[in-house]
């Protein structure tokens, strides 16, 4: 992995899509304006977070990670992300694909990074986004209920917690700008919310798929995910 040679920082790069996605995993669309600052938002989370550089680059296949929309069929499939890549000996490879459910066609209010809620949902496009990331970056579901890796988004996990720094740290061995017990909730916080529909008076809350529910006990340490393009899915229902 290539280190900014300023500050020996870890590089791993990402790109809004302007090309296709792969044929199981198609881009339905591009991200542009306002969505692209809740992006950069998350993105600068995990950074902050984990010591990484993660650098925004021009889009082509052998970026790190790539995001962009796809089409879930929200209403009918309750999946808003969905995250793939492949691994070699333990290691994510190039290419790692990010797609959110496209507002085009499950649509997204307007506002602020952690304002942008999917219709029929209290899902913001943050929350999704923060989730989504942590698996590219290697990150397990875990069952630490206020950590955002946790497979149901809550009030209590809208924050990077310390089972999600301590998770990245030493899976990168990095040595962050945040240090451990720092307080992020004023720089990156918030993200994951109450996913229950709207409409929905019995308070069935949409979870995330648990790609795998690795840590048993407090401290969690998430670690790579050696199945060739595990899903990562927002959905309303846990998924085993």
């Amino acid at each position: 992995m290539p280190a900014d040679p300023a500050t020996g920082a870890k590089i791993i790069t990402w790109s809004f899509a302007s090309g296709p996605g792969s044929i199981t995993d198609p881009f339905s669309g591009f991200l542009n304006g306002e969505y692209k600052a809740t992006v950069e938002k998350a993105m600068n989370a995990w950074a902050k977070a984990s010591g990484l550089t993660l650098q925004e680059v021009t889009d082509s296949p052998a970026t790190d990670i790539r995001i962009g929309w796809g089409d879930f069929d929200t209403k009918d499939s309750g999946v808003l992300g969905f995250t793939s890549f492949q691994t070699d000996h333990s290691t994510i490879k190039a290419g790692a694909i990010i797609r959110l459910e496209d507002p085009s066609e499950t649509a997204l209010s307007h506002g602020g990074p952690e304002q942008q809620t999917y219709a029929g949902t209290h899902a913001t496009l943050y929350q999704v986004l923060l989730h989504e990331i942590g698996h590219a970056l290697g990150l397990a579901d875990n069952a630490d209920p206020t950590s955002v890796m946790y497979a149901e988004a809550s009030s209590s996990n809208r924050t990077l917690d310390q089972t999600d720094i301590s998770g990245i740290q030493f899976l990168y061995q990095t040595s962050p700008s945040a240090a451990a017990g720092t307080d992020l909730s004023t720089s990156s916080v918030s993200g994951i919310t109450s996913s229950t529909p709207a409409s929905d008076p019995g308070g069935l809350n949409q979870m995330i798929q648990a790609m795998q529910a690795l840590a048993r006990r407090l401290p969690r340490i998430p670690t790579f995910l050696r199945k060739a393009n595990p899903p990562s899915l927002l959905t309303n229902s846990l998924l085993h």
